[in-house]
Protein backbone atom coordinates (compact mmCIF):
# COMPACT_ATOMS: atom_id res chain seq x y z
CA UNK A 1 0.00 0.00 0.00
CA UNK A 2 2.74 2.35 1.17
CA UNK A 3 4.86 1.50 -2.05
CA UNK A 4 2.10 1.97 -4.75
CA UNK A 5 1.75 5.69 -3.22
CA UNK A 6 5.14 6.53 -3.24
CA UNK A 7 5.49 5.28 -6.83
CA UNK A 8 1.76 5.85 -8.22
CA UNK A 9 1.30 9.47 -6.33
CA UNK A 10 4.32 10.56 -4.27
CA UNK A 11 7.05 10.61 -7.13
CA UNK A 12 5.29 12.15 -10.05
CA UNK A 13 5.10 14.89 -7.48
CA UNK A 14 8.31 14.90 -6.66
CA UNK A 15 9.51 14.73 -10.13
CA UNK A 16 7.47 17.98 -11.05
CA UNK A 17 8.82 19.30 -8.25
CA UNK A 18 12.93 18.81 -9.41
CA UNK A 19 11.87 19.60 -12.63
CA UNK A 20 11.22 16.63 -14.42
CA UNK A 21 14.15 14.97 -14.11
CA UNK A 22 14.01 10.99 -14.01
CA UNK A 23 16.63 9.34 -12.48
CA UNK A 24 16.32 5.81 -14.01
CA UNK A 25 17.89 6.94 -17.00
CA UNK A 26 21.07 7.91 -15.83
CA UNK A 27 23.87 5.61 -16.61
CA UNK A 28 27.30 4.95 -17.30
CA UNK A 29 29.28 2.75 -19.89
CA UNK A 30 32.90 1.61 -18.47
CA UNK A 31 34.01 -0.75 -21.40
CA UNK A 32 31.45 -3.12 -22.04
CA UNK A 33 29.38 -2.88 -18.75
CA UNK A 34 26.98 -0.62 -17.96
CA UNK A 35 26.35 0.76 -14.62
CA UNK A 36 23.21 2.50 -13.61
CA UNK A 37 23.57 4.12 -10.82
CA UNK A 38 20.18 6.38 -11.51
CA UNK A 39 18.33 3.23 -10.64
CA UNK A 40 20.46 3.53 -7.28
CA UNK A 41 19.46 6.97 -6.68
CA UNK A 42 15.72 6.42 -7.60
CA UNK A 43 15.69 3.41 -4.81
CA UNK A 44 17.24 5.14 -2.54
CA UNK A 45 14.68 8.34 -2.96
CA UNK A 46 11.57 5.66 -3.15
CA UNK A 47 13.00 4.10 0.67
CA UNK A 48 13.37 7.67 1.95
CA UNK A 49 9.49 8.39 1.24
CA UNK A 50 8.50 4.43 2.38
CA UNK A 51 10.55 5.31 5.48
CA UNK A 52 9.27 8.61 6.04
CA UNK A 53 5.94 7.69 5.79
CA UNK A 54 6.09 4.50 7.97
CA UNK A 55 7.86 6.71 11.02
CA UNK A 56 4.87 9.25 10.49
CA UNK A 57 2.52 6.62 10.57
CA UNK A 58 3.48 5.12 13.80
CA UNK A 59 4.39 8.74 15.16
CA UNK A 60 0.86 9.19 14.55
Amino acid sequence: MVTSLVNDILMPIVGILIGGLDFTGLKIQVGTATITYGNFIQNVVDFLIVAACIFAMLKF
